[in-house]
């Protein structure tokens, strides 16, 4: 049985990282090998880990290195790239999960694939059902700025070195560059199951605004503004306090052309139709089906 290895980034995970290696434990008819990187906690989440959780500790905040590091230190030929507030209900969902990504490869004849789950939002309010409705819709699928780290990132250890690893340059976006790098030079599939993942995030500071700030920020990325990404932790930092936000925005809107956002707005504009067969299907059905299939 090939060994899978867990690999956890960490910053302050006190309230997650104990219930996601209890549900790691807990998983069925698959080798685990858990490597947990931390950046820095101060919370003690990283003082009383498990017999058999691999610590990597010194490599600096960013998830980014924190996932080289522990790829590096991980002894699986298989890589899932997990995030610490990712819940797992389904005793198999991991064991699924391998066997669907090797039947992929042995079908393809190369292991030039990843894979990814859906996701469902692990929610403490009911604000917002539409905006979830269609955020867990857009993790069932395989387009290009629809695959995130909070999905995990399941390949073969080949593959991942073969990309080079995440890239380090940032503390955030490592998963839209690694994604973008699978499209490049290999293929996505969609994983049986679905992980959870905690919406505190969201609703903590509002699920529209995050939406909202999160567009910005794929615009910026997508046009080259690396003003605006620089800021983008002190915006966290304040709350993404609109006033802040839009400050930055405006201050850093001379690195985008207009015409990179407008190529860029023009390639999501499908997602308006996704949203509206998603969450109002009766309404959707005049929608051709050319136009719903966005999955492929």
């Amino acid at each position: 049985m090939r060994t899978l290895s867990v690999c956890i980034p960490v910053l302050n995970e006190a309230a997650s990282l104990p219930r996601l290696l209890a549900q790691l434990h807990a998983q069925q008819d698959v080798t685990l090998d858990v490597v947990v990187a931390d950046g820095g906690s101060t919370d003690g989440c990283i003082e009383t880990l498990p017999p058999g959780v691999r610590l990597v500790v010194g490599q600096g905040r960013g998830r980014g290195a924190q996932l080289n590091a522990a790829a590096r230190m991980a002894r699986g030929d298989m890589l899932l790239f997990l995030h610490a507030d990712s819940w797992i209900d389904a005793p198999r969902l991991l064991a699924n999960a391998m066997t669907a990504l090797l039947a992929t490869h042995r079908q393809a004849g190369y292991d030039h694939v990843a894979a990814h789950f859906p996701l469902r939002f692990q929610r403490t309010q009911g604000r917002c059902e539409l905006l979830f409705r269609y955020m867990e819709a857009k993790t069932r699928l395989n387009r290009p700025g629809t695959i995130n780290g909070d999905q995990g990132m399941l390949m073969s250890r080949n593959f991942f070195e073969s990309l080079g690893g995440f890239d380090e340059t940032r503390p955030f976006l490592e998963d839209q560059d690694m994604a973008a790098r699978v499209f490049a030079t290999g293929r996505w599939i969609t994983l049986p199951g679905r992980l959870g993942t905690s919406a505190r995030r969201f609703e903590s500071l509002g699920p529209w605004r995050v939406y909202a700030f999160m567009a910005m920020v794929m615009i910026a990325w997508h046009t080259g503004s690396n003003g605006f990404l620089a800021r983008v932790p002190a915006l966290y930092a304040a709350r993404l306090d609109r006033r802040a936000v839009w400050k930055a925005w405006r201050q850093t809107q001379r690195e985008r052309r207009l015409s990179d956002v407008a190529r860029y707005v023009g390639r999501n504009l499908w997602q308006i139709v996704f949203f509206v067969s998603t969450c109002f299907p009766r309404r959707s059905r005049a929608i051709p089906e050319s136009a719903r299939a966005v999955s492929r």
